[in-house]
């Protein structure tokens, strides 16, 4: 029998919020989310150097992508900014 005012997952305990996290500003002036608040925190790390190498473009890719580009194709790469 079911019992109206109870949810699923009522008897778990709430997460505690994290005290150590303040209230951040983003450059939009909107209030960041705790997640953004704590990434915030953690410096950016760069990559070094030696990992990164340059692309050849060989004929081949020039070609398919003149073809994307001719038919006004969309790929998920070319969609979502990626790098390769």
């Amino acid at each position: 029998r079911r019992q109206y005012g109870h949810r699923i997952g009522s008897h778990l305990p709430l997460a505690k919020e994290e005290e150590h996290v303040t209230d951040t500003i983003a450059p939009q002036g909107r209030k960041l989310l705790r997640v953004e608040a704590r990434n915030a925190e953690t410096p950016i790390e760069h990559k070094p150097r030696w990992l990164r190498t340059k692309a050849v473009i060989s004929p081949t890719y020039q070609e398919v992508r003149g073809m994307v580009r001719a038919k006004q194709l969309h790929t998920v790469c070319g969609e979502g900014n990626c790098p390769n």
